[in-house]
């Protein structure tokens, strides 16, 4: 009997050693502090559609649903006339409707001084989680600034500028 209770003791040793082993396969800090926090509601299909080209384009999303819209946009001033259908979040940052995957990425990585996030207003054909089939809609993408101002970050005149 002693010696099975010393063979379980030394597997489970054993065990536990390629445990700690295999999680170095946990992200980083730095890592975990690239995902961008998608607020949407369940049933909008073209939400979960931009939500794929973030995760196509290598960013880490991590989507909450149901969640009280409203306060969401709240949060960051945003006016009625600059609301979109889902916003994601990144520390301080937003991200209003169907802003580029590229532009996500350029503004994750360099924010301007005195931003506050982008914008994409409503719902133009043809952006990313907007499309149908070969039909795309020209559209801007805002900047908004910590002192509640707007202006042009972007013109998206092409389907593949938005990749």
């Amino acid at each position: 009997m002693l010696e099975r209770i010393k063979t379980i003791f030394l597997m489970s040793m054993i065990a536990a050693s390629v445990s700690a082993d295999q999680q170095t396969d946990l992200p980083s800090e730095s890592e975990a502090n690239q995902t961008l926090t998608v607020y949407k509601s369940p049933s909008c299909g073209c939400c979960g559609a931009w939500v794929e080209h973030l995760i196509k384009s290598g960013i880490t999303v991590s989507t909450l649903e149901d969640a009280d819209m409203a306060s969401i946009k709240n949060r960051f001033d945003l006016p009625s006339e600059a609301r979109s259908c889902h916003t994601a979040v990144k520390g301080d940052y937003f991200f209003e409707g169907h802003v580029p995957p590229a532009l996500v990425h350029s503004f994750i990585q360099n924010p301007p001084d005195g931003a506050k996030g982008l914008i994409v207003p409503g719902m133009p054909i043809g952006s990313a989680g907007m499309e149908d089939g070969d039909r795309f809609q020209p559209y801007k993408v805002w900047l908004m600034r910590t002192d509640g101002e707007f202006e042009e970050y972007a013109s998206i005149d092409t389907y593949r500028e938005q990749f």
